[in-house]
Parts: structure tokens; C-alpha cells; sequence
């Protein structure tokens, strides 16, 4: 019986000793990914002698997490898969925030073209002549 249970100790320990904590998305992106995406999203040097997209962001626009797991899973044209360097769990939170991080810029883009057109209309405004306001209508100074 004691031997059984030191064999059993023995053979659990390497399964016990392979589980590697859990990474962060900064800490799996800053090891995976920032040598050819920065650490902005923008293609580095290196990342654009070997294909990478001039902003990972606006190229993962639109594309589902599923697809976005799937690339950092299996690898793309010019990309290597990260299957094995990372838990699926990991993968998956790096495709969330991918997209996510997508969506966001997006949003961000159209909130700075409106801001602009708001400057285009209050300025216009301005330029408006005064008016007043009258029973039968408005009348222009």
C-alpha cells in the first residue's frame, strides 16, 4: 500500500509541476505579441519585414473573437500559432481584448469626426444672422 501511494505521489508531481500559473493579457502580449505589434498595436520594424498589419486593431476590425482565437491559435499568412506558448483561456482573453480594443478605436474615431463636424456647426452658427421671434414668424435682423 505505501508503495502504491509513492508511485501515485510520483506520477502526479511532473502533471502538477507542467501547470503554469496563468498569464495576463499585457504580460502574454508583451512576451507574444509587442516584437512585431508594439506595445500600441502599431507594427513594429521587425513586424512589418515579416507582414504584420500596420495596426493590428483596425486589421482585427470586424472580425469575430472566434476568428481572432482561431488566428492566434493556428497562426496567419505571415504569423505563427501560440497554441502551445498559451492556456486556451489566455488565447481567448487576448482575442477579447482584441476586439474589444477594436471597437473601442472605432468608437473613438467617429467621437473625434463628430467633434469636428460640432465645430463645423457651432462655428456656422455663429455665423448665422441674429433673429427675433414674432407672432406671425421669425424675422431676420
Amino acid at each position: 500500500m505505501r508503495l502504491f501511494f509513492i508511485i501515485a505521489m510520483l506520477v502526479s508531481f511532473p502533471a502538477l509541476a507542467e501547470e503554469k500559473p496563468k498569464r495576463t493579457v499585457v504580460q502574454n502580449w508583451g512576451k507574444y505579441c509587442a516584437m512585431c505589434h508594439g506595445d500600441d498595436g502599431r507594427a513594429t520594424e521587425y513586424g512589418r519585414k515579416k507582414g504584420a498589419p500596420e495596426d493590428i486593431y483596425e486589421s482585427a476590425d470586424g472580425k469575430t473573437v472566434d476568428h481572432l482565437f482561431k488566428v492566434i491559435t493556428e497562426g496567419g499568412q505571415w504569423m505563427r500559432g501560440f497554441e502551445k506558448q498559451m492556456t486556451e483561456e489566455e488565447r481567448q482573453e487576448l482575442a477579447q481584448h482584441i476586439e474589444y480594443t477594436a471597437i473601442v478605436n472605432r468608437v473613438m474615431e467617429k467621437r473625434k469626426r463628430i467633434e469636428i463636424e460640432l465645430k463645423k456647426i457651432e462655428k456656422d452658427y455663429k455665423n448665422l444672422p441674429e433673429c427675433e421671434s414674432i407672432d406671425q414668424g421669425w424675422l431676420w435682423k
